[in-house]
């Protein structure tokens, strides 16, 4: 059944078809789905995802030197993109058309930050969430590492917040994300690793289970790290983009 797209076109640049459940990655680095190789441009400038569950997709400045402008609006955090939009990134425009798409079924705040400091924590309890956080939980299996590393990614670009609980055999790992950084990582590691070390050996995981949850446990720990950073420092050449199993 046909339902609605938006397709993003920039002069030199073939056309993307971007639906729900999609997520474009835009920036410098040759990883993006639209490398705009430019010094005017950050290495991961913005994201443009839609969630399925919502009507319209968002742009997401990834905190880029230049910034990103919507029809010459500068973007804080996140804007939503109703259609026939005209993105700035760098020296470069990108043009948004929006297809097949119904009109709005509510009135809905086309801009939000990109972070949430409203913390609330239940008397007597651990456990704090965001209150920016609502979406459900998510589960499934990873087959390898790659796919773990895929699930991380997306994590990061949809700036999430919460709890990834990874069971690999009888052993459980909790990476903490916060706004789509990578906070903390508890529970088993091999060789009793920590902080940067400790990521490098989780993404060694051969396959097993997930589920994200939006809980959070506070934590002394606060690495607020970029996993696609440490990827790209980390020299690592596996780091593919297909569907998450998160889309799945």
């Amino acid at each position: 059944m046909a339902g609605p797209y938006v397709v993003l076109r920039c002069m030199g640049h073939k056309s993307i078809k971007l639906r729900p459940g999609d997520t474009v990655r835009i920036g410098r680095h040759h990883s993006n789905d639209l490398v705009l190789n430019d010094g005017t441009v950050s290495r991961f400038h913005c994201t443009i995802e839609w969630d399925p569950d919502e009507e319209r997709p968002w742009l997401v400045d990834n905190n880029s030197a230049n910034g990103v402008e919507v029809d010459g609006e500068e973007v804080e955090g996140k804007f939503l993109l109703l259609g026939d939009n005209q993105i700035g990134v760098g020296d470069f425009t990108i043009v948004a058309q929006l297809k097949g798409a119904k009109p709005l079924s509510k009135r809905i705040e086309r801009s939000a930050p990109a972070t949430a400091q409203a913390l609330i924590e239940d008397e007597g309890e651990t456990v704090v969430r965001l209150f920016s956080e609502s979406k459900r939980r998510i589960k499934g299996s990873f087959t390898d590492a790659q796919a773990l590393e895929r699930i991380l990614l997306q994590l990061e670009d949809r700036a999430r917040t919460g709890t990834l609980v990874v069971r690999v055999g009888g052993h459980k790992t909790q990476l903490v994300f916060g706004q789509g950084k990578l906070v903390t990582i508890k529970g088993y590691v091999p060789e009793g690793a920590t902080g940067r070390e400790a990521l490098k050996q989780v993404l060694r995981f051969p396959g097993g289970s997930y589920e994200f949850t939006p809980d959070l446990e506070p934590s002394e720990e606060f690495l607020d790290l970029s996993v696609r950073d440490f990827l790209a420092e980390e020299g690592d050449q596996t780091m593919r983009f297909q569907r998450s199993p998160l889309d799945e």
